[in-house]
């Protein structure tokens, strides 16, 4: 189906096209101008007063924690990490990840969100509601060590990673394209290193290829 969007306020990485056209074909943008594309299209819709700009992208999530809204509010960065929200996530299921991160995916559909970089738990359950929502996503397994002297034999997220690709997907190869390695809050390197793969440490967001 072709659909021109017409009479747009359209903001572009060149500037802004005020009364522009937008085609759409099928999935893909055929055009975006100032003048009116040429042909025939299935579809026409005034967007006068509305703005057209790129989707946004979200580059630092962790979609589940929809579920721990409220959870420690007001308490400082240490009390809420130790004392409220890593309790309530060491209980969190598959199931609860794949609710947690549907409701995300809707609520950044809703606002323009087009594409996200994720850091949690149970990545293999956010790929699949990736794949059905169809938006994109840079998907990342959560590695944490908080005690400088940590090893991989003792870290367990380490050796779960390891073993889910060695399980899953022969030859070490991931789906998500990264390792999250979250070192020790508030400063201080973690010990554990990931076994192969590409790490990235907590804030930096490198990687912004599709899963």
């Amino acid at each position: 189906m072709k659909t021109l969007l017409k009479n747009a306020c359209i903001y572009t990485p060149q500037g802004v096209i005020r009364d522009g056209f937008v085609a759409v074909d099928g999935t893909m943008i055929a055009a975006v101008g100032a003048a009116r594309p040429e042909g025939d299209f299935d579809r026409e819709k005034d967007m006068s007063g509305k703005l057209l700009l790129p989707g946004l992208v979200n580059a630092h999530t962790h979609a589940a924690m929809t579920l721990l809204r409220g959870v420690g509010t007001d308490l400082p960065l240490q009390r809420w990490l130790f004392d409220s929200v890593f309790p309530v996530e060491a209980r969190l299921t598959g199931e609860d990840i794949r609710i947690g991160t549907a409701l995300a995916l809707l609520e950044m559909l809703a606002c323009g969100t087009t594409s996200f970089t994720d850091m949690y738990f149970f990545p293999w359950e956010t790929a699949k509601l990736v794949a059905d929502s169809g938006i994109k996503a840079n998907l990342c397994y959560p590695v944490q060590a908080f005690d400088p002297a940590d090893t991989y034999d003792k870290n367990e997220s380490a050796r779960k990673l390891a073993q889910r690709r060695r399980r899953a997907y022969p030859g070490g190869r991931l789906p998500a394209r990264g390792v999250y390695l979250q070192r020790r809050c508030g400063g201080g390197d973690g010990g554990v290193e990931p076994s192969g793969g590409r790490a990235d440490a907590h804030p930096s967001q490198r990687d912004k290829k599709r899963a």
